[in-house]
């Protein structure tokens, strides 16, 4: 019931402004997941990913562009810099305030709750997984919107359609997502 009305309340907000096409917009039930390389010579790289439930984390710990191309192949991007530009289009004069709540509260919500994982890569780098199992309602970024720090959307290709969340309905377990090496 919940999920219906963050559903009709984006809806409504979308016929308001009309700048926010409905197709853009998908319910998931999913692992959102939070990957943050560090390196002794680089800056860090930081970036998102949504996988859906039933999938399995991919990952190929050989070095950091294997490792964050396997991420990419089988997961949804997630901008590490969540747009402001949708919320303009969803919520107006309130975007800002909208954005900053929703956003503050979610990512507490990962720390309190998310499980993490420290992983090292074979080239030297650490590469720290946290994820949270949760449903919500996304909307699709057109491919140029926004990418995350550190990351070239140059070198990665293969993010075809990255997402952002918009409404969070439920948060659930951690303990079931599967990270399987796929060397």
């Amino acid at each position: 019931m919940r999920l219906l009305f963050i559903y009709i309340l984006a809806l409504v907000h979308i016929s308001m402004y009309g700048q926010v096409n409905v197709n853009d917009f998908i319910v998931k039930d999913v692992y959102y997941i939070s990957i943050d390389i560090s390196s002794n010579n680089n800056y860090p790289i930081m970036f998102d990913a949504v996988l859906n439930k039933k999938d399995s984390l991919l990952i190929d710990t050989n070095n950091k562009e294997s490792f964050i191309t396997g991420i990419l192949q089988n997961s949804i991007y997630v901008p590490r810099c969540w747009s402001y530009d949708v919320f303009l289009k969803l919520y107006g004069d309130t975007a800002i305030d909208t954005h900053n709540k929703f956003r503050n509260m979610f990512f507490d919500e990962m720390e309190k709750n998310g499980k993490s994982k420290i992983i090292k890569l074979a080239s030297g780098e650490m590469a720290k997984i946290t994820f949270l199992e949760l449903k919500g309602v996304f909307v699709l970024l057109d491919k140029e919107i926004s990418f995350s720090y550190g990351l070239n959307q140059e070198d990665y290709p293969q993010v075809n359609k990255p997402c952002i969340p918009i409404a969070i309905t439920e948060y659930g377990s951690t303990n079931n997502l599967t990270i399987k090496s796929c060397q």
